[in-house]
């Protein structure tokens, strides 16, 4: 299931990967069946979720779902809720803001099934794509990726039963225009379906584009 507040880019990353899926448009989710599923993708830049919304999908991953979001929104009930059910963060300090430092992304733990595939290092075309939110103080979480202001970007955490994982950079279509961006997005969705691999393989993670950032 694809659930998105805004148009995203993450539809494309999908059809590129050949995975089918539903779609639901909107902010509220809490009484959104998500029992059918295997895989939620929720794709954000901006939204209205409250506490409930999120809940339902921290539900989800706690029976044994695995939970995949990509962008976020500034409001503080967004934040609050998150590190209530799923990843502790900065609830002060929730506005979006673009990467200032560099590189955009940069790889911590290159055996993070989240960083399967990727560079070591990034900087985006569209310096857009660097907008995040969400500022994780989470020691649970572990991390495949810094940006370049020094908060983790690409991170998981087990979460209950299931699987929780994280790109905090903002979803939104219009910041994906360039092919080279848009590949980095497509081999992070391609990543988080390995869903809680703790090593990197290369048959269970890198899948048909295991070679888009490879010499």
């Amino acid at each position: 299931l694809l659930i998105e507040t805004t148009s995203t880019a993450l539809d494309q990353a999908l059809n590129t990967l050949g995975i089918a899926y539903d779609l639901y448009q909107g902010s509220d989710w809490a009484n959104v069946d998500l029992t059918p599923y295997e895989h939620v993708f929720i794709g954000m830049d901006g939204g209205a979720p409250q506490d409930a919304d999120v809940q339902n999908i921290a539900d989800f991953a706690n029976n044994g779902g695995c939970l995949h979001l990509y962008g976020g929104t500034s409001l503080a009930e967004y934040a609050a809720a998150l590190n209530r059910y799923l990843l502790e963060n900065e609830t002060n300090n929730h506005g979006w803001s673009q990467v200032a430092g560099s590189p955009d992304s940069e790889i911590v733990d290159a055996g993070h099934y989240l960083a399967a595939g990727l560079p070591a290092t990034y900087n985006f075309v569209d310096n857009a794509a660097t907008y995040y939110q969400i500022r994780s103080t989470d020691g649970a979480a572990l991390v495949a990726a810094v940006n370049g202001d020094g908060y983790d970007h690409l991170l998981s955490k087990t979460i209950g039963q299931g699987n929780f994982d994280y790109c905090i950079n903002s979803a939104y279509e219009g910041y994906y225009a360039n092919q080279s961006d848009l590949d980095w997005m497509t081999q992070v969705v391609d990543n988080m379906l390995d869903c809680g691999g703790v090593t990197a393989t290369e048959e269970s993670t890198w899948g048909a584009i295991k070679a888009r950032y490879n010499d």
